[in-house]
């Protein structure tokens, strides 16, 4: 499991979109599988 760091664009997008439990859902799914989705060109990787 991956940490997953909510960006403010993310939480103003999701916000409106999505409710409480549905956000949850997406960070926890993608916390477990990081290899889904597409690579968003530009963006770099945060790392602790």
């Amino acid at each position: 499991m991956l940490t997953v760091c909510e960006t403010h664009q993310f939480v103003k997008k999701a916000g409106k979109i999505l409710r409480g439990s549905e956000k949850d859902d997406l960070i926890d799914f993608l916390s477990l599988n990081p290899k889904v989705g597409a690579i968003i060109e530009g963006q770099a990787e945060l790392e602790n």
